[in-house]
């Protein structure tokens, strides 16, 4: 298994340290929508010496709830744990310096929460010299112009959207999928 998604399936902390184990050849692990602590498991695996697939792209967005992905030890473990990240996707309340020792990153997708602003992040962003693509959604559509302004030069594409419009984007791509879906008719001519 290279690529692995698994979106909203209550994973825990012993869930990842399983699927670490399990999959050494992971490229790709998706593991939005999951258990506040989730991450923990990270740790304890780097804690028992357990060897890491080698990843470039990792997603665990809203699994914040309980600061877990949010505050900087825990990304500090992602980028110890996966330095060869080309994407990483994540809920952030601070942009802790070991970011920076992802010097392959192209893409970076993050969504601010507790206050974090785009005048905040913008320093340590514009010090990732690979990024070509960064994503930001921030908490209020009045904070979108001015953290757009602030991260013009940061990458060489920039998209910023509050969290009201990323969330009604997100449903409109659900309707239209299920739109396409049941527009399929069901294959009589077997």
């Amino acid at each position: 298994v290279t690529e692995l998604c698994l979106d909203t399936c209550k994973l825990n902390d012993r869930d990842l340290i399983h699927i670490l184990a399990s999959c050494p050849m992971l490229e790709t692990l998706q593991l939005p929508n999951n258990q506040p602590g989730m991450l923990r498991g990270l740790e304890a695996a780097m804690r028992q010496g357990r060897a890491m697939p080698p990843l470039r792209s990792f997603d665990a967005s809203h699994t914040d709830r309980t600061n877990d992905v949010s505050d900087g030890s825990r990304i500090g473990s992602v980028v110890k744990a996966f330095p060869y990240l080309e994407k990483l996707k994540l809920n952030v309340s601070c942009v802790p310096h070991e970011l920076l020792g992802l010097s392959s990153l192209t893409c970076l997708s993050i969504h601010l929460t507790k206050g974090l602003t785009g005048a905040k992040v913008a320093p340590m962003l514009q010090m990732l010299p690979t990024l070509e693509r960064l994503e930001v959604i921030v908490n209020r559509d009045d904070d979108v112009g001015a953290t757009k302004s602030l991260l013009r030069t940061v990458a060489l594409s920039v998209k910023v959207q509050s969290r009201e419009n990323a969330k009604h984007s997100a449903s409109l791509s659900m309707l239209n999928a299920r739109n396409l879906l049941d527009s399929l008719s069901p294959c009589t001519s077997w």
